[in-house]
């Protein structure tokens, strides 16, 4: 994980990735609650400029973080 925060670090600020995932942690248990109904919409966790979500693909849970950067550009993983 410390390997993809300084990834991600090089187009979006440390500490927007960090809130996000705060955030993101804060619905651990409405996620728990209701992973199995999430679909492809997930559970997530947005600021201004960028969202992290959690969204079920299969049988397995995936992770997409997107920010917006000028011109309205978005950079996703």
């Amino acid at each position: 994980m410390k390997d993809e925060r300084e990834k991600i670090s090089t187009f979006v600020p440390v500490q927007t990735y960090d809130a996000l995932v705060n955030k993101l942690l804060k619905q651990k248990d409405v996620f728990e609650d209701k992973k199995d109904k999430i679909g492809h919409y997930g559970i997530g966790a947005y600021n201004k400029d960028a969202s992290l979500v959690i969204y079920q693909d299969g049988e397995y849970y995936k992770s997409t973080l997107r920010v917006m950067t000028n011109g309205n550009h978005s950079l996703k993983r």
